[in-house]
C-alpha cells in the first residue's frame, strides 16, 4: 500500500473559499476507482504549530494506481486550479501496511 499525503496552503485572503472548492473537488476525486481511501482535514486555526490549512491523505493498493491517479484527467484540472491559489504545497508519499 502506498500513502500519500499532501499539504495546502492558500492566500489568507481567500483561504476560506479555497477550502471549500478544494474539499469539493477532492470529494470528486476520493470517488476514482485507483483510490483506496481518502481522508481530508482543514487546520486548527486556534494551532500555532500549523503551517497549511487543508490536508488530505489518500491511500493506494500500488505505485502504478497512484501514477494512474495522478494521470486522471479530474486530477489534473483539480493540479492546474491549485498552481492558480495555492502559496505552498508539500507531499510525500511513503509506504505502508
Amino acid at each position: 500500500m502506498i500513502r500519500h499525503v499532501v499539504l495546502f496552503r492558500f492566500s489568507e485572503t481567500e483561504k476560506e473559499e479555497c477550502i471549500r472548492y478544494a474539499q469539493k473537488r477532492l470529494k470528486k476525486l476520493a470517488e476514482l476507482d485507483t483510490i483506496t481511501a481518502m481522508e481530508m482535514g482543514v487546520d486548527i486555526e486556534e494551532s500555532p504549530y500549523s503551517d497549511f490549512h487543508l490536508s488530505v491523505i489518500c491511500t493506494f493498493k500500488s505505485m502504478e494506481e497512484l501514477d494512474r491517479y495522478q494521470q486522471d484527467p479530474l486530477h489534473k484540472q483539480f493540479a492546474e486550479w491549485l498552481k492558480l491559489v495555492l502559496k505552498q504545497r508539500a507531499c510525500v508519499d511513503y509506504f505502508t501496511k
